[in-house]
């Protein structure tokens, strides 16, 4: 778990899978952990920091959120509840530094994908702004002085479409979730939402067993993104 927390994102599902075994954990559970072990020697190598302007350069915050449903099992394999997980970069639009991520159970029951990554990205947005009224603190001693913006990433085109929607959510349970997002992002308090596809999604690894996580290992061990993201990120 400290691993995880501290410097090995890629491990983050891998830690919450387990905690779900450890009232009745046993020897094929003590294979997965061996697995795992295994896992720390063949992942990123170093989190890179890059040394920022933050008071001088245009800098804004960056996140990626993402959910699986019904991917958590008990220890007899009895399907239990939903993983999310966000990422938060500081980016000066070229070095982009891993500052926070978060790899938990869904608190809510949820019946498909697209609740799971509303309230997601939810997290992934309540994060990012308690990220900036610290930063805004430190740097300028008051958070209304100078606004940091907040971009993010999500990789349900559901949810993306229903943002952009004029009309109401049609799930009950979800309606004042969506509204949540819509209205952070209509008053500028979030700067843009953008649709990744799955490939591109940094936060895959948080939420999905065995989700390839080469493209976020290249981005904390080099302390940049792809110019892809770059592109990305200009243009929005």
């Amino acid at each position: 778990a400290v691993v995880s927390t501290q410097s090995r994102p890629d491990l983050s599902f891998d830690t919450l899978e387990l905690s779900t075994y450890t009232n009745k954990a046993c020897v094929k559970h003590a294979k997965v952990l061996n697995k795992v072990i295994k896992k720390i020697r063949g992942g990123p190598k170093s989190l890179c920091f890059r040394g920022m302007d933050l008071k001088n350069d245009d800098i804004q915050i960056v996140f990626y959120s993402d959910a699986s449903v019904g991917n958590l099992f008990t220890e007899n394999g009895a399907q239990t509840q939903s993983g999310r997980g966000y990422l938060i970069f500081l980016t000066n639009g070229k070095d982009a530094n891993l500052i926070d991520w978060s790899s938990r159970k869904v608190k809510r029951v949820v019946h498909s994908a697209f609740g799971a990554e509303t309230l997601a990205c939810v997290d992934g947005i309540g994060a990012a702004i308690y990220i900036r009224q610290l930063l805004s603190e430190i740097l300028y001693g008051d958070c209304r002085t100078q606004i940091i913006p907040i971009k993010g990433f999500i990789d349900s085109k559901q949810l993306y479409d229903q943002i952009l929607s004029t009309k109401q959510c049609e799930n009950k349970r979800l309606r004042l979730d969506v509204a949540e997002i819509q209205e952070v992002v209509a008053s500028g308090e979030i700067k843009a939402i953008s649709w990744v596809p799955t490939k591109d999604m940094l936060a895959d690894t948080l939420t999905k067993k065995d989700a390839n996580n080469d493209k976020l290992s290249t981005v904390i061990e080099r302390g940049e993104f792809g110019d892809d993201v770059k592109a990305i990120l200009e243009g929005m």
